[in-house]
C-alpha cells in the first residue's frame, strides 16, 4: 500500500524511503538438533535412489515443522514520515523490522531502502561487552559507513546525548540495562540516518531520557528522516505517528492513519480477548501485584500559612532533596522545601488512575512580589504538554510578599490520566494584573512573570485502576473528561423527536 505525499514534482525514488514488497518469512522448527541433518540427508537419498522416495517421504514431516511469521506485507514509506507498527505479541512486528533492517533474510519478496538505515532492535545489540562504550560507538560508526574522522567530529554531541559520564570509557559488560539504552540510542540517532527503526527500546531508561529521545525524533523526522516505531503504547503511537501498520498473525489487518489503526488493534485485542471488561480485569489483576495504592480519601485544602510561620508541615519522608533539583531564577525566589506524596501523606511514585498526588511546597522570597503564584506543569514521556494550572486558578491569593517572606502550598490532583510514565515542572509567578472577579484568564495570562523554574522536579508514573464500581469502565486516550450522558429517547422502538431545552 502507498502512502505518497502530495509531491508532484520528484519521482517515487526521490519521495521514498523505504519500499517493502511481498514480504514472507517462513521458519522450520526441527524436532531435534540432529534432525537438521537428517532431513537434507534423507531427501538427497530419496533423489538419487528413486525406490526410497516413497519410503522416505512421509517420514520427514515428523521430523520438522514451518511456522510462516509473515506473510505478502507490501507498503512504501515517505521520506521524513514517522511510522508505527503494532499488533499483538507473535504477529510479526520484530520479525518484520529485523528484515528491514537487514538482519534476517525474508523467504520471499524484496525491501528497498534508501540511504542510510540506523536500527535499534535489541538491547545491547552490535556492541561487544569487552570494549569500552567509546570503542563500540567507533566500531558501530565504521559498520554505518563513517571514518574515524567522521565518528570523532560527532563524539562530543553522543557522550552529551548518552549522559552516562565517565562509564563512556568503561567496558560495556559493566553497564546497566538503561546505559546501554542511552549509549546505543545516541550512537543511531547522531549518525544521520535516513530510516531510523526502533523496536521498543525506549521502554528502557527514565522518563526524562525519553521525553529527550522522543524531541530527538521529532526532529529527524522534520529533518527528512523516516521513522519506523513498534511500540505497545497506543497512545505514544497516536500522537507520535502520522501512519500506523496492525500486523496480525503475520498479515496486514490495516495499512493508514495512527488514530484509526489504534482502533483497528483495539477492536481485534477485544476480539481475540474477549469482552472489554474480561480484558480490563485480566490486567489490572496482574497490575494489582506491583501497585498497592490505597483508596483512602484526604480531605484536600489550598492553604496559604502567612508570612513567618516557622515550620511548613511538609512530609519528611516524601520531601524531594532540592540538591538534585535546577532551580532557574532562584535569586527572586525560591522553592525551599518540596514533596510528593499519595492520600496518607506517604511518599509515593506509581499511583492508581483515580487516586490522588499531593506536591506540598515552601517558597521563600528574595524580593518583593505584586502577588505570587506556584504553577504545575505535567507531560507525558514524549514530552507532550498534558496538564497545567497555577493556584491562582485555584483561588489562591497571596497579596503583596516582601523579601523573606514564606509560603506553604498543597497541590492535590486527582490521576485521571492514561497508565504510563509522566514527570512535572513547578515554577514561580509573578502576578501584575488586576484579579478582580470577571477578569479574563487570557489577560491575566499578559500579567504574568515567570520567576523561577524547577524543570522535571520529580517522575510519578500511574498504574491501570484494580477496581471498579457500578461497571465503572477506563477511559480511552490521555485523560479522562468530565461529562455526562443522558438518555433522550425512553423508547428505542418509537424515536421521538430530542427534547428542547
Amino acid at each position: 500500500m502507498s502512502l505518497d505525499p502530495v509531491n508532484l514534482n520528484k519521482t517515487k525514488a526521490e519521495i521514498q524511503a523505504l519500499d517493502v514488497s511481498n514480504v514472507s518469512k517462513t521458519f522450520t522448527i526441527w524436532k531435534d538438533p540432529a534432525a537438521r541433518i537428517k532431513v537434507p540427508f534423507l531427501r538427497l537419498l530419496g533423489k538419487h535412489v528413486h525406490p526410497l522416495k516413497r519410503r522416505i517421504d512421509p517420514h520427514l514431516g515428523a521430523l520438522y515443522r514451518e511456522f510462516t511469521a509473515l506473510q505478502g506485507i507490501s507498503f512504501d514509506l515517505p521520506r521524513g514520515v514517522p511510522m508505527a507498527i503494532i499488533g499483538r505479541n507473535g504477529s510479526g512486528k520484530s520479525t518484520l523490522l529485523q528484515i528491514i533492517a537487514g538482519t534476517l533474510q525474508a523467504s520471499s519478496g524484496s525491501v528497498t531502502t534508501s540511504g542510510r538505515v540506523s536500527a535499534l532492535l535489541e538491547l545491547g545489540s552490535g556492541f561487544n561487552p569487552e570494549l569500552s562504550g567509546r570503542a563500540n560507538v567507533f566500531m558501530n560508526g565504521a559498520i554505518y559507513g563513517l571514518n574515524a574522522e567522521e565518528i570523532g567530529a560527532r563524539m562530543h554531541d553522543i557522550e552529551a546525548f548518552a549522559g552516562i559520564g565517565d562509564f563512556i570509557d568503561q567496558p560495556v559488560k559493566t553497564y546497566s540495562s538503561g546505559m546501554m539504552t542511552r549509549l546505543a540510542f545516541s550512537v543511531q540517532i547522531l549518525i544521520d540516518p535516513d530510516v531510523l527503526i526502533v523496536d521498543e527500546a525506549l521502554s528502557v531508561g527514565d522518563i526524562f531520557f525519553q521525553q529527550k529521545c522522543f524531541e530527538r525524533m521529532r526532529h529527524l523526522s522534520e529533518s527528512g528522516t523516516s521513522i519506523l516505531f513498534v511500540s505497545h503504547d497506543l497512545v505514544t503511537v497516536s500522537q507520535f505517528t502520522d501512519v500506523a501498520m496492525v500486523l496480525d498473525h503475520g498479515r496486514c489487518a490495516f495499512l493508514g492513519k495512527s488514530s484509526l489503526a489504534v482502533k483497528e488493534f483495539q477492536i481485534l485485542e477485544r476480539s481475540a480477548s474477549g469482552s472489554l471488561v474480561k480484558q480490563s480485569m485480566r490486567s489490572n489483576k496482574a497490575s494489582s501485584e506491583t501497585s498497592s495504592v490505597t483508596n483512602a480519601r484526604l480531605r484536600e485544602k489550598s492553604n496559604v500559612t502567612g508570612r513567618d510561620t516557622g515550620q511548613i508541615d511538609v512530609s519528611p519522608l516524601a520531601e524531594i532533596p532540592l540538591t538534585d533539583v535546577v532551580q532557574v531564577g532562584k535569586e527572586r525566589a525560591a522553592f525551599t522545601r518540596l514533596s510528593l506524596s499519595d492520600e496518607n501523606g506517604q511518599p509515593c511514585s506509581i499511583f492508581e488512575q483515580g487516586s490522588r498526588m499531593y506536591i506540598q511546597c515552601e517558597v521563600t522570597t528574595q524580593i518583593r512580589l505584586a502577588c505570587m503564584s506556584v504553577g504545575i506543569s505535567i507531560m507525558d514521556r514524549t514530552n507532550v504538554f498534558v496538564h497545567g494550572k497555577h493556584s491562582i486558578q485555584h483561588g489562591i491569593r497571596t497579596g503583596i510578599l516582601q523579601a523573606g517572606d514564606r509560603i506553604g502550598l498543597q497541590f492535590g490532583f486527582s490521576l485521571e490520566l492514561a497508565p504510563g510514565a509522566y514527570s512535572m515542572d513547578i515554577g514561580i509567578i509573578d502576578i501584575h494584573a488586576n484579579l478582580d472577579e470577571g477578569v479574563p484568564m487570557d489577560m491575566i495570562e499578559t500579567g504574568l512573570e515567570r520567576i523561577c523554574l524547577n524543570d522535571g522536579f520529580a517522575s510519578f508514573q500511574v498504574a491501570p485502576r484494580t477496581h471498579y464500581t457500578n461497571l465503572q469502565l477506563p477511559f480511552f486516550g490521555l485523560t479522562d473528561i468530565s461529562g455526562n450522558c443522558l438518555v433522550l429517547a425512553a423508547n428505542p422502538g418509537k424515536p421521538e423527536p430530542f427534547p428542547r431545552a
